[in-house]
C-alpha cells in the first residue's frame, strides 16, 4: 500500500485531496492512513465541504445584494417611526406627512414590508355579530314593497319607519327589492346553439375570406378565399387573391366544381360584395345551387369556415417567414394537403377529412362541368338600335353592326363581359369584362367588337336555348371548297394572319357587298383607335372573307 509523507503543517490541500478520496470511493481505512488523519476528523472535513459546496450552488438573486440607491439608516428611521405611530395610514399619507424629502410612496411601501410594518384596516373587527332582521320585519318590508312598488327604496324605509316603527336601511330594502323582482321575472336561459351538419359530401359548401393576410413588400391586403365542405370539414377550394369580386367567386366555384367532379347542391356565404349581386345569383340559379346568405351580423351560421380560419394562422400563416403573395400561394397547397389529409377533426372523432370526402357517390356529368362559365348570364336590359347601327349603353355610344339597325336586341352580363342577342336569333356580341366595367363606371368608350359587314345570324329551334347553340366554325366553308381552292384558301388566312392585315381583310370585305368609301374610311378609324380584336372578331372576319371568296368563286 502507498503512503505518502506527512508535511509538517498540512494545508487546505492536503484536506482538500483527502475529501476528495473519500468521495471519490476509497475505503475509509486507506484515506486515514494515507493522509494521517482520523476517522472523525475526516468525516468533519467532509460534511463541511459538502456544506460549503451546497451553499455555493444554491441560487442566489441577480445582481447586487444591497442596491445602490438603498436608503440610509438616518432616513429609514423617522419614516419607521412615523408607520409605527399611524399604522392604518398609506404610503401617500406617510410622504405627505414626512415631507418633501421624503422617498417616493413606492419606496415607503418596500420599507414597511422589509420591516415588517403591514398596514391595518382603520375600521375594527366587528365585536358582535351582525343584527338580522327578523320574520315579522321581512313580511312587512315584502308586503309594502307588493302595495307600492313604484317607490324607491328610501320611501319604502321611511314609510316602514314612520307607519310600523321598522328601522330598515334604504341598502335593504334595495336588495330586497331585487331579489324579489329576479324571483319573479326569472333570467332568460343561455341561448342554445342549434348544430346542423349535412349528411353526404359536398351537398353544402361555405365560403368565405380571410382578410388577416398584407403582403409586406407592397402593404396590400390579400385575399384567403376559401371553400369548406359541411360534411367532411374538408378545403375543396384555397387560394389567395390581391383583388376579388363576383367573377373570382364564380371562377373558385368553377374550379372547385371540375376537380370534385360534381356540383353542390347548396352553398353559404355572407353579406360580402364577393357574394352578392345578379350575375352571381344567375349563376347558382341556373346551375341549381341554393343559394343561402347567413343573418347580418351572426358569423355563427358559417361558423364551420370561421373556426377553421383560426387554424390557418397559426398552422400556416404565422410558420410562413415572408408573406408575399406569390410564396404564399406557392406554399398554400402542400397546408390544404396536410389539412384534408392528415389532420384530424373532433367533429370527425380525430379522422381526417378525406375519410368523409372519399364517400362520394354522385358525380356531374362531364359536358356540364365543361362550359360552367356559360351559366353564369343573365339579361340587363332590352335595347332597339339606332339606325346607324349603334347601341347606347352607360351614356356611351357602343358600335354593333348596321344590319341591325331599328332591332330589338337584348344585353347580357357575363363573366366574360357584355353579350348582345336579337330576338328569336342568336348573336353573340362579346366584350371583355374589363371593358365592360370601363363602361359600366364611365372611363372610356368601348370599341366596335365587330366592323364587317352583312350580319350573319343563325335561326335557333324553340326546343333549343340560345345558350345551347353551337357557333359556326369556319371549318364549314373550308369543306364547301375544292382542294385546290381550299389550299388556297388556307394560305391566304396564314399569310393574313402572319403579315398582321386585317383592317385590309375588313375593308376588302366591306367593298364586296356595296359599302360607300366614306363608311369604310370611317370603320377603319374605328379599327385603328379599337382595341387588339378578341379571338371571336378575328373568327367572324374569317367567316366574312370566306364568303367574299366563295361569293368570288361562284359562276
Amino acid at each position: 500500500m502507498e503512503t505518502t509523507l506527512q508535511p509538517a503543517r498540512p494545508g487546505w490541500e492536503h484536506r482538500l485531496h483527502a475529501v476528495l478520496a473519500l468521495l471519490g470511493g476509497e475505503p475509509v481505512p486507506q484515506v486515514t492512513a494515507r493522509f494521517g488523519m482520523g476517522r472523525s476528523i475526516l468525516y468533519k472535513w467532509r460534511r463541511r465541504a459538502l456544506t460549503a459546496l451546497q451553499g455555493a450552488l444554491m441560487d442566489h438573486r441577480p445582481g447586487s445584494q444591497c442596491p445602490a440607491n438603498r436608503l440610509a439608516p438616518a432616513q429609514e428611521q423617522p419614516l419607521v417611526e412615523l408607520a409605527q405611530c399611524h399604522p392604518t395610514w398609506s404610503a401617500a399619507q406617510i410622504h405627505a406627512k414626512a415631507g418633501s424629502d421624503a422617498p417616493s410612496p413606492r419606496t415607503i411601501q418596500r420599507l414597511r414590508h422589509r420591516c415588517e410594518l403591514p398596514r391595518l384596516p382603520k375600521r375594527p373587527a366587528p365585536c358582535r355579530p351582525a343584527r338580522r332582521l327578523t320574520r315579522k320585519v321581512k313580511q312587512e318590508a315584502r308586503r309594502l314593497i307588493e302595495v307600492k312598488p313604484w317607490l324607491g327604496p328610501e320611501r319604502l324605509a321611511w314609510e316602514l319607519q314612520n307607519v310600523a316603527q321598522l328601522q330598515i336601511s334604504p341598502a335593504t330594502i334595495k336588495r330586497m327589492k331585487r331579489a324579489m323582482h329576479q324571483a319573479q321575472t326569472p333570467p332568460p336561459p343561455p341561448p342554445r346553439w342549434r348544430f346542423y351538419a349535412r349528411h353526404h359530401p359536398h351537398s353544402l359548401w361555405h365560403g368565405d375570406c380571410l382578410e388577416k393576410v398584407f403582403d409586406q413588400a407592397t402593404g396590400q391586403q390579400l385575399y384567403q378565399l376559401t371553400l369548406l365542405d359541411d360534411y367532411s370539414r374538408g378545403y375543396v377550394f384555397c387560394d389567395l387573391f390581391d383583388h376579388i369580386d363576383p367573377r373570382t367567386t364564380i371562377a373558385a366555384l368553377s374550379t372547385a366544381m371540375r376537380q370534385w367532379q360534381v356540383i353542390p347542391k347548396a352553398v353559404v356565404f355572407d353579406h360580402g360584395m364577393p357574394f352578392r349581386g345578379r350575375l352571381f345569383e344567375a349563376f347558382c340559379r341556373n346551375l341549381g345551387i341554393q343559394l343561402i346568405h347567413t343573418a347580418p351580423q351572426h358569423p355563427q351560421t358559417n361558423g364551420k369556415l370561421e373556426r377553421a380560419f383560426r387554424d390557418d394562422m397559426p398552422e400556416f400563416y404565422r410558420q410562413q417567414s415572408i408573406w408575399e403573395l406569390e410564396s404564399l400561394r406557392r406554399a398554400l397547397p402542400a397546408y390544404v394537403q396536410y389539412r384534408n389529409e392528415v389532420r384530424g377533426h373532433r367533429a370527425l372523432q380525430g379522422r381526417p377529412a378525406i375519410t368523409r370526402l372519399a364517400e362520394q357517390h354522385r358525380m356531374a356529368v362531364p359536358w356540364v362541368l365543361d362550359s360552367l362559365e356559360q351559366y353564369a348570364r343573365y339579361p340587363m336590359m332590352q335595347k332597339r338600335v339606332t339606325p346607324e347601327g349603334c347601341l347606347g349603353l352607360f351614356r356611351r355610344q357602343v358600335y354593333l353592326d348596321v344590319a341591325l339597325r331599328g332591332k330589338e336586341v337584348t344585353c347580357y352580363e357575363t363573366v366574360e363581359g357584355l353579350e348582345v342577342r336579337r330576338s328569336k336569333h342568336y348573336r353573340k356580341e362579346a366584350f371583355s369584362s374589363q371593358s365592360f366595367d370601363a363602361v359600366a363606371t364611365g372611363l372610356y368608350l368601348l370599341a366596335p367588337a365587330r366592323l364587317q359587314c352583312g350580319a350573319t345570324t343563325f335561326p335557333t329551334t324553340s326546343k333549343e336555348s340560345p345558350m345551347a347553340t353551337p357557333r359556326p366554325g369556319p371549318h364549314r366553308f373550308l369543306a364547301a371548297l375544292g382542294p385546290g381552292e381550299r389550299g388556297m384558301t388556307v394560305f391566304v388566312l396564314l399569310a393574313a394572319f402572319a403579315c398582321g392585315v386585317l383592317v385590309g381583310l375588313q375593308i376588302a370585305a366591306t367593298r364586296e357587298v356595296g359599302r360607300s368609301s366614306d363608311e369604310v374610311t370611317r370603320r377603319v378609324s374605328e379599327v385603328q383607335t379599337s382595341p387588339r380584336p378578341t379571338l371571336h372578331q378575328r373568327l367572324d372576319a374569317i367567316e366574312h372573307r370566306l364568303q367574299a371568296i366563295e361569293h368570288r368563286l361562284s359562276p
